[in-house]
């Protein structure tokens, strides 16, 4: 029950922008916008959640494990709609899903994706800093 909860938090902070990446810390820190790039992956991106839903390339498995659970769970294969960024975001956010049984699932498994990712991502960060 807790991972669940655990989960859905960070699903909401994701969603509502109270997360620990960059484009929102930067944000609070009067940062300028083309200084909050991605100290993960540091390929100059700025670290928001379209870079971490579709393009840090430390997460990629991470990401492919969560496209092929969505595919299994629900017969929706987030893959097929790679160009279309907005769409993607949307459906993979919850907010571009009328079914809500398909919303909840895809919720769900974004969700446990974002714990996973923001788990790799502290230990990657601590990693650099002691560099």
């Amino acid at each position: 029950f807790y991972e669940e909860k655990h989960s859905r938090r960070k699903l909401t902070e994701m969603r509502s922008g109270t997360h620990c990446l960059r484009i929102e810390t930067g944000r609070w820190e009067k940062e300028p916008l083309e200084q909050r790039i991605c100290k993960v992956c540091v390929c100059g991106p700025i670290e928001d959640e379209l870079h971490v839903l579709l393009d840090c390339y430390p997460y990629e498995k991470l990401r492919q494990q969560m496209f092929q659970t969505i595919l299994v769970k629900t017969e929706y294969d987030p893959r097929l709609m790679l160009d279309d960024r907005e769409w993607l975001k949307d459906f993979l956010l919850g907010c571009g899903i009328s079914d809500s049984i398909t919303r909840v699932e895809v919720s769900r498994i974004v969700g446990n994706f974002f714990k996973k990712v923001l788990r790799r991502r502290e230990k990657i960060l601590r990693e650099v800093s002691r560099r």
